[in-house]
């Protein structure tokens, strides 16, 4: 778990998962009333701590939402239905 107190207060908590060296973002809490940007504050934590874990990959499990793929190469993602 990542936590971010800022003057003694909580401001976000996210809750990490690492597998077959990808780092997994899976819940978060934000106190973004009190503390606007806070997520992208902790999204630059992550991603500084997934490259000090020596991870080969970064899955925040979002949509694309237009820009990713600038600046990310593409993982193909499968669905398996019965």
């Amino acid at each position: 778990m990542i936590t971010v107190i800022i003057n003694g207060q909580v401001a976000a908590v996210d809750l990490i998962a690492i597998f077959n060296q990808c780092y997994y973002p899976l819940k978060c809490a934000y106190d973004v009333q009190n503390f606007p940007g806070i997520g992208n504050y902790v999204n630059l934590l992550e991603i500084k701590d997934a490259l000090a874990l020596g991870m080969n990959k970064i899955d925040f499990l979002e949509m694309n939402y237009g820009w990713k793929d600038k600046w990310f190469t593409s993982v193909p993602l499968f669905k398996y239905q019965r």
